[in-house]
Formats: structure tokens, sequence, C-alpha cells
């Protein structure tokens, strides 16, 4: 016989044999915290520590020992593969207005200051147009649009523009052409009579 063993509350327990105390002691309290809880079997093809994570959840809400990992991310649910996963594809690049053209900003130009105007010069290369071009020109006192327009390789109308607001000083007006070379548009913006000072950039500092 074994000696008797203090329960929870401090009496004596009635003496038990040998084995009937092992296997009280290996018993968790029924109720408790550290009862077992039986594996749950996967669900929807999700591994079962996930659905155990959610059922445990579930059951206790905020005062599950999981609930801080209750939020999920939006995605799809991971397959196992370490291998790249495309989410979703997005529209990018140039964009196409209602009339089927496709307008791009011209990013790349130089420019130089003069007595009496200022010249911008725009390389057709450099920008990825293609010749033939149309060149249109609309202006303010304080601003020019440069707007190139030509048909890409795939038949597709483009328009290839170049947005000047702003400009550093006042301009009478402005005017383009297509250099002898047809490699390059020539912008000439006209300095107002009243405002012929050196531009030391092509816009003001905000």
């Amino acid at each position: 016989m074994a000696d008797a063993v203090p329960n929870v509350d401090g009496d004596l327990a009635a003496s038990i044999s040998d084995d009937e105390l092992a296997e009280a002691v290996s018993k968790p309290a029924v109720g408790s915290d550290e009862e077992l809880e039986e594996p749950t079997a996967a669900l929807d093809g999700e591994p079962t520590a996930a659905n155990a994570l959610r059922e445990n959840i579930a059951r206790k809400g905020k005062n599950a020992y999981y609930y801080a990992h209750a939020s999920t991310a939006n995605a799809p649910a991971w397959d196992g593969s370490e291998a790249p996963r495309l989410l979703e594809r997005k529209p990018s690049g140039p964009v196409e207005e209602g009339g089927g053209s496709i307008v791009k900003r011209i990013a790349k130009f130089a420019w130089g200051d003069e007595t009496a105007c200022v010249k911008v010069y725009v390389n057709l290369e450099d920008n990825g147009i293609t010749a033939p071009v149309e060149v249109a020109v609309t202006s303010t006192d304080s601003s020019a649009v440069l707007t190139l327009s030509c048909t890409s390789a795939g038949g597709r109308a483009m328009e290839h523009v170049l947005d000047l607001s702003d400009v550093y000083d006042k301009i009478d007006s402005a005017t383009a052409k297509l250099a002898k070379s047809g490699s390059r548009v020539i912008l000439t913006l006209k300095k107002a009579e009243s405002s012929r000072f050196t531009w030391h950039d092509l816009k003001r500092s905000k």
C-alpha cells in the first residue's frame, strides 16, 4: 500500500494502491486548463494545427491563448509550396483614353536658356517615340504643354506629353517644331518682354 498523499485542499486522501495512484496522477483534473483535447481533423484541406487554432478561438473568444492570431490576411491560403505564386494582376504603364489613344509622359529632355527665349529639346528615340510625329503646343503666360502624336509599332494611337506647368518666369508664347534631323523636337518658350531674366530652372520652386 502507498503512503497517503495530500489532495489540493490539504486533506489526506484515502489510501490507494500504487497502480491507482499512478493512474490518478497521470490524469489531469476534469475541467482544468490542462485537460487534453482530442486532435481536430483537417477541414477544407487545411492543416490540423490551423483548425485547432480557430476552434480554440471560437470556444474561448478573447480569452483564447491564440486570440491575437484571429485576424487573417486577405490573401489565398498557403498551398505548402515555397515557389513564387501570382496573387493578382493589375494594369500598369500608360493610360488609355476613351478615344483609344494611349497617353505617356515625356520624361527625358534637355533645355537651355537664351536671352529672349528658353529652348527645350525632346529626343524621340530616348522617349520611345516612333516617327513620324504630329507636333502640337498649348500655352499660357505661365505654362506650356507639348503633345507629340504618333502610331506605335503595334498600330495603336499614342500621345506623348510634356507638361510644363508654372514655368520659371512669364512667357509670351510657346512654339515647337521637328528638327531637320527628324530625331528630336524643339520647344521654344519666348520670354515676356518685361521678364527677360536668366532662367535657373524650367519651373518655379514651390
